[in-house]
């Protein structure tokens, strides 16, 4: 059975290309914010056409990073490089 947080991520079908890092960093958001993730428009485009470091960006600009900024500096990170952090 699949995680509640994995089928938000899964529910779109371009992150089944996404390598493993940056896949579960989605899942760690969606663990945090649920569906609201979903909200993330700009970030989740820039992941989805690979231009990870502009995700990483406009992670880092949004309301979410100014109230969990160490969590949100370490999964827009992750995203960025494709490293775990």
């Amino acid at each position: 059975i699949k995680k509640a947080t994995e089928r938000i991520v899964e529910s779109l079908p371009w992150t089944k290309r996404l390598d493993e890092v940056r896949f579960a960093a989605l899942v760690n958001m969606s663990f945090q914010l649920g569906n609201r993730v979903l909200q993330f428009k700009r970030s989740l485009a820039c992941i989805q056409d690979e231009r990870f470091a502009e995700a990483e960006t406009h992670l880092l600009n949004s309301l979410w990073a100014k109230q969990t900024p160490k969590r949100a500096r370490r999964i827009a990170r992750q995203i960025a490089t494709g490293e775990w952090q």
